[in-house]
């Protein structure tokens, strides 16, 4: 079956952009923000609304960055761009935390990152490493969607799957695997983000945590 994906709604105002969408049956929140105030509000909320499972909470995690920037000089390698964006998804709550361009990482982000939480996604171990190289940080406790479903369903090739496989097979959905490369290249370092890249962030990050939710590793 087809992604339902469309935006519904969106607000700016100072720096800060609020969007609501549609992916499939979910409405689903993502705050875009370079503030760190509004950062630990998200953080807040999120713990709040999560106080019976927090014991257990699942986070999909993603971090974005430019694509490398290249120079007239065949010979020179490609210039590698810092993390542009910190993503954090819990059940609908999507936080994308333009990090390149705060003024101060607050305290209350490092926290929730040490915390013993499962933070989630594809190829979660090169994205750590990545967070560490750039910004010294990184969560306690990550795991790959791909090796936790290989071993669930004793398939070892799921270990190198992409999303939109793993989508189709737990989730029913059909997702456009050359828009989501597509959108991934894109220059997360803008100031404004478009549409496009709200949406397939979120998507990447919901059905993340959908799968995650669906593997009874994360209970035991």
């Amino acid at each position: 079956m087809a992604v339902n994906l469309q935006m519904l709604n969106r607000h700016e105002r100072d720096g800060v952009a609020e969007y609501l969408m549609q992916i499939d049956d979910a409405s689903v929140e993502t705050l875009v923000t370079h503030c760190p105030i509004k950062v630990e509000e998200w953080i807040r909320v999120t713990y709040d609304r999560n106080l019976p499972r927090l014991h257990r909470l699942i986070v999909a995690v993603d971090v974005l960055w430019p694509p490398a920037t290249t120079t007239d000089d065949a010979a020179a390698p490609a210039q590698e761009n810092p993390v542009a964006i910190l993503l954090f998804l819990v059940n609908t709550r999507c936080l994308m935390y333009q990090i390149q361009r705060s003024y101060r990482i607050p305290d209350d982000l490092k926290d929730f990152m040490a915390c013993n939480y499962t933070f989630v996604a594809i190829g979660v171990e090169n994205y750590m490493e990545k967070l560490d190289r750039d910004l010294d940080l990184g969560v306690v406790n990550a795991m790959d969607l791909r090796e936790i479903a290989a071993r669930e369903l004793v398939k070892p090739e799921l270990e190198h799957a992409m999303l939109h496989q793993l989508a189709e097979r737990f989730l029913g959905k059909v997702v456009d695997a050359v828009k989501l490369v597509e959108v991934r290249m894109s220059d997360w370092d803008s100031v404004r983000l478009s549409d496009e890249q709200v949406l397939y962030a979120s998507l990447h990050a919901y059905y993340s945590f959908c799968i995650a939710r669906m593997l009874h590793s994360w209970y035991d």
